[in-house]
């Protein structure tokens, strides 16, 4: 390379730099808008919930009707068996017992919207001014493009500018923001689709603020092999505020249920106890009247 050719490629380097940030980035809010749209069934497997220690897997489904309403499901199941699942439909939300069959009515159910919080995008201010670096990778055995969003290092500190710049967000201090708010956003994007499958946010410590995956995903799931799946329970016994009080409900009607059977088993020992001492009783009467013939006294 002769030394006109480095002077050009080094005149060039920053404007094929730039152009390669702004590439990653349309792609990123293309992602984003796909995502939206997206149909899918996501199976997560080990999922760590804090309020559900005992949940082995969660199956989450996702369908949008061409209107644009978006129906959701979320299964929770043990270690053999489904435990519970969330519902969202055009009537409302519902929270439904697999063991009854029992719903309750509500609309506080945060793990609805667990995989939801993939489509939170950045403020408009950290899109055009973070820093992207993308390369093409593999997840769950699918070709996927990671792309990383950044917040430049010395945002909030002496030498750089204040993080306001970056999230728009200026109640909260600069060390207060290098805590709490992303510095760093680590995307994988499906190939095939463009869909947003997982997202890992970084504080400028390094430190994870959060992480969400869909886990193995179908994207082209067959919802007439799942008749109802979407349907509002027929079983609704009332309404609950929130997941907690849902979990309180089915935990007093299984209380209320274990009483009653033993209400019963308690009333058919008594029965039968009632009976055996008739049948005694009928018995001895029996061996009083045999002895008496055979004594001749009857």
């Amino acid at each position: 390379m002769t030394i006109l050719h480095r002077a050009v490629f080094f005149l060039f380097l920053p404007l094929l730099y730039l152009s390669a940030a702004e590439n990653l980035r349309a792609v990123l809010e293309e992602a984003y808008e796909t995502s939206r749209t997206a149909s899918y069934v996501a199976e997560i497997e080990q999922p760590r919930l804090r309020e559900e220690k005992d949940i082995a897997k969660v199956v989450y489904h996702r369908k949008v009707e061409k209107d644009g309403t978006v129906l959701l499901r979320v299964d929770f199941y043990g270690a053999q068996h489904l435990h519970f699942s969330f519902l969202s439909n055009r009537d409302g939300q519902y929270a439904i017992d697999a063991s009854t069959g029992t719903a309750w009515q509500g609309g506080d159910f945060l793990r609805l919207f667990w995989l939801e919080s993939l489509l939170n995008r950045p403020c408009r201010e950290e899109f055009s001014r973070a820093e992207y670096s993308g390369r093409k990778t593999t997840w769950k055995e699918r070709p996927c493009r990671k792309i990383t969003m950044r917040i430049p290092d010395d945002a909030g500190t002496e030498d750089g500018p204040p993080v306001s710049a970056f999230t728009g967000f200026s109640a909260a201090g600069d060390a207060e923001q290098r805590r709490r708010h992303p510095f760093t956003r680590e995307y994988l994007l499906d190939n095939e689709t463009g869909v947003l499958l997982s997202l890992r946010k970084y504080n400028a410590q390094g430190q994870v603020l959060s992480a969400v995956s869909l886990g193995e995903a179908d994207f082209h799931p067959v919802w007439e092999e799942h008749p109802g799946l979407f349907d509002t329970p027929s079983k609704i016994s009332g309404r609950v505020a929130n997941a907690m009080e849902f979990r309180d409900r089915v935990s007093q009607e299984k209380d209320a249920a274990r009483q009653r059977s033993f209400k019963r088993r308690g009333l058919q020992f008594h029965r039968w106890q009632l009976l055996l001492a008739l049948l005694g009783g009928a018995c001895l009467a029996a061996a009083v009247i045999h002895h008496r013939r055979q004594n001749g006294n009857w």
